[in-house]
């Protein structure tokens, strides 16, 4: 039976083909609108020696340490959350008890002293700051203390940031 009206089959045709005809449209004038502008990209770098003349060499940081989205404002630790250990290997250690934080570089100080007292090392006591990082809860980490196994027995006195720490430094022959 008709019911006088062709909609039911003609009406999803006709938006099909009317689909189609807008996307060949925005294709075709997005290829017209490349080719038009296509030459801008050409334009000519100036001569290197001008630009590397111009500018200062910027400095290059020895270490770059990326912290995740998630814990990149975490607060400071506080000090009183924080201990420092030295030994018995030529190791200092730092042990943190407390919530969710941050330590951040602390820049520590070693000398190192003979069984005689005279100083066999002073200056950084680590080669990298491997104590920073975040912390939660209780953690532990540990970093090789520099100049101290060059006087063989010997006892060491770390200094930075508000903490400290010292004792005595066993080194086994060949470390």
């Amino acid at each position: 039976m008709w019911s006088g009206s062709d909609y039911v089959g003609s009406m999803p045709n006709r938006l099909d083909r009317l689909l189609v005809a807008a996307l060949a449209v925005l294709v075709v004038a997005g290829a017209a609108d490349a080719l038009r502008h296509r030459h801008h990209a050409r334009v000519t770098a100036p001569p290197a020696a001008a630009t590397e003349a111009a500018l200062p060499r910027a400095p290059v940081p020895e270490l770059v340490r990326l912290v995740p989205s998630t814990t990149a404002f975490l607060p400071r630790c506080a000090n009183s959350s924080i201990r420092l250990t030295v030994g018995p290997g030529p190791v200092v250690t730092l042990r943190y008890a407390g919530p969710p934080c941050h330590v951040p570089p602390l820049h520590l100080r070693a000398v190192v002293r003979t069984t005689d007292g005279r100083v066999a090392y002073a200056g950084p006591a680590l080669a990298y700051e491997d104590l920073s990082g975040n912390y939660a809860g209780e953690g532990v980490s540990h970093g090789r203390l520099l100049g101290a196994c060059r006087a063989g027995a010997a006892t060491a006195a770390v200094t930075g940031s508000g903490l400290s720490a010292g004792g005595a430094i066993r080194c086994r022959t060949g470390s």
